[in-house]
């Protein structure tokens, strides 16, 4: 607004319709920033791929989304669970799961696993609203769908603590970005491993072969994250950057090195 800077990123997604009517400055939507990611601690109940299962059933990823954003601007719908749609791993592999919203299917599963309606413990953050919001209507979606979901909202500070200790826990909310593919191992933090897993952090470190690491990720994402589900990603939430009207160069990507940018007088 002053002119003391010619842009600013990330800026709070709430700015933008402020941004919009503020002379002289361009808002600018960056389809990239992070991934809501739903994490299961491998200890109790959730250990059971039924459960999780059960768990991705029912969960309508529209209304979430919505609820981590507040503007269906800066959110897309995604099937792929660990990359953005503009990614060149990105694949559509996981799309027959994704979005169920299916309580009776979610209902169906969680029998079979022997759900008897003990409490599912569902660990967030009270302090950011693109944590709490989501997970309060997370909650609201596995309650319609009988599970008894005890949502425990705290600082960030202790929840990031509680994370490393997943006794405590059996869901926990968080958001994660993926740059390189050796970031897959994020899946592991709350406990989750298995040899398909172990084969792909394998490949990744002595494949340089693109065709092969693509090949490698469709298998994996058949394998692990549709059949293992160890976490569930929502979708994919945009960036806002605000810029002077009087910059040129500036691409809408997430991380722009500032190089043929320049002021137009």
């Amino acid at each position: 607004k002053t002119g003391e800077f010619d842009g600013a990123h990330p800026l709070p997604q709430e700015y933008l319709k402020e941004l919009e009517k503020t002379p002289k400055v361009r808002p600018v939507i960056i389809k990239f920033d992070m991934k809501p990611v739903l994490y299961f601690s491998m200890e109790g109940l959730m250990k059971d791929v039924r459960m999780r299962k059960a768990i991705r059933a029912a969960l309508d990823m529209e209304e979430i989304m919505f609820a981590a954003t507040g503007n269906d601007k800066f959110y897309e719908l995604n099937p792929d669970q660990l990359w953005f749609r503009s990614q060149a791993l990105w694949s559509d592999t996981g799309k027959s799961v994704y979005n169920q919203k299916d309580p009776a299917l979610a209902k169906k599963l969680a029998k079979e696993a022997g759900y008897k309606g003990e409490p599912i413990r569902f660990l967030a953050s009270a302090t950011q609203f693109h944590h709490r919001r989501p997970a309060i209507q997370i909650t609201e979606q596995l309650a319609a769908a009988g599970f008894n979901v005890a949502l425990d909202l705290r600082d960030w500070p202790t929840v990031a603590k509680t994370q490393t200790e997943p006794g405590k826990f059996d869901l926990t909310y968080i958001r994660v970005v993926l740059y390189f593919p050796s970031e897959v191992s994020l899946i592991k933090y709350t406990g989750f491993n298995s040899p398909e897993t172990q084969k792909l952090l394998d490949m990744i470190n002595r494949e340089s072969d693109f065709g092969k690491l693509r090949g490698a990720f469709e298998d994996f994402n058949r394998d692990v994250m549709v059949e293992q589900v160890p976490w569930i990603t929502m979708g994919d939430m945009f960036a806002l950057r605000g810029e002077s009207q009087r910059l040129r160069g500036m691409q809408a990507i997430y991380a722009h090195p500032l190089w043929n940018v320049w002021i137009a007088e």
